[in-house]
């Protein structure tokens, strides 16, 4: 089974998130909110905050299923697997190969290993929405 299945089935046996989705079940979730929108950036709390309101649920809920998203997206792409969230974006891994590189202080020729990085490639709406 899957990390995304595992964590699939994880959040599909709380009870309180399904039946908090059941009742606010209503388009607010396409709905844009831009409470921070004179903000540069925000951080983690205040995501939260404008999932809540955008979706119609408690702070709570709202975290929770934050935190079951990033978790999923995190074990996904840790364990090599791709994640692609049409019109959004793909998050993925990425190898960079080994290399040779220089000690800066001494100048003396080292080398580099191989390394994973997460990679996100952003979706064709969700460029357009950001050049706007």
């Amino acid at each position: 089974m899957s990390v995304i299945a595992r964590c699939a089935t994880f959040v599909a046996t709380k009870t309180s998130l399904k039946q908090q989705f059941a009742v606010n079940n209503r388009s607010s979730a396409t709905k844009i909110v831009r409470p921070y929108s004179a903000v540069a950036s925000i951080n983690k709390k205040a995501f939260v905050d404008a999932v809540a309101e955008a979706a119609g649920v408690e702070k709570k809920v709202a975290e929770n299923v934050v935190n079951a998203a990033l978790g999923v997206v995190t074990a996904s792409v840790a364990a090599g697997e791709k994640i692609t969230l049409t019109g959004f974006g793909t998050f993925e891994r990425k190898m960079r190969s080994a290399r040779e590189g220089r000690n800066p202080k001494t100048g003396d020729p080292l080398k580099i290993p191989a390394a994973a990085y997460p990679s996100f490639s952003a979706g064709k709406s969700f460029k357009d929405a950001v050049k706007k």
